[in-house]
């Protein structure tokens, strides 16, 4: 069994950002963690399609945090819902569970 150590964008920031995502992930990398978690605190904080993508390219695999707080937030956003949702999924749907 291989064990992979993973690094919550929390240690550096909060409410993350896509540009923090874009500046932490290489940073993750180089300190030797496997999996970047990055949380979700607020529907508009980064943009999911976007930064789903970013570790990938840092050679992460990615987690996502707690969602508890999203729904609320859709509830209460003038974006279509539909989006917020569809988004939110694709970002989810292929990180790994723990």
């Amino acid at each position: 069994m291989t064990i992979k150590i993973d690094a919550n964008t929390w240690i550096w920031t909060s409410p993350l950002t896509t540009v923090d995502v874009e500046r932490l992930a290489p940073h993750a990398a180089g300190m030797g963690f496997d999996l970047l978690e990055l949380p979700v605190e607020g529907a508009n904080d980064f943009d999911y399609a976007q930064a789903a993508q970013i570790p990938d390219r840092a050679a992460l695999e990615r987690t996502s945090g707690s969602a508890s707080i999203l729904q609320n937030e859709i509830r209460n956003t003038s974006q279509p819902q539909s989006s917020y949702w569809r988004d939110f999924h694709a970002f989810t749907h292929n990180c790994p569970h723990r």
